[in-house]
C-alpha cells in the first residue's frame, strides 16, 4: 500500500505514514469486489444486448436479400423462358 500524500510505500495495516504522518484509510477490499463483479455483469448484459441486436439486423437483412434473388430468379425465368414456349428463340 502507498501513502496518497508522499507516495511512500508503507505497511497494509498501519493507520499512519511513517514518513510524513498522514492519516491512512483502509481499504474494503469487498466493496471492490464487488464493484468489479457489479460492472462485469453490466458489461455482459449490454455485449449481449448487442449481439442480439447484431443477430437480428443480419437475420432482417438476410431475409430481404433472400427475398430479392428470389424475386430476381422469377423475373429472369420470365423473360428467357417465355419467349421460349412462345417459340420466339
Amino acid at each position: 500500500m502507498f501513502c496518497s500524500q508522499c507516495r511512500k510505500e508503507i505497511a497494509d495495516n498501519s493507520k499512519f505514514c511513517s514518513q510524513c504522518g498522514n492519516a491512512v484509510k483502509p481499504i474494503n477490499y469487498d466493496s471492490i469486489d464487488k464493484a468489479k463483479k457489479s460492472t462485469w455483469k453490466r458489461d455482459k448484459e449490454a455485449s449481449n444486448s448487442n449481439n442480439e441486436d447484431e443477430k437480428h439486423k443480419v437475420h432482417f437483412l438476410s431475409k430481404y436479400i433472400l427475398g430479392g434473388l428470389i424475386f430476381l430468379f422469377i423475373i429472369l425465368s420470365f423473360f428467357f423462358l417465355v419467349p421460349f414456349y412462345l417459340g420466339f428463340l
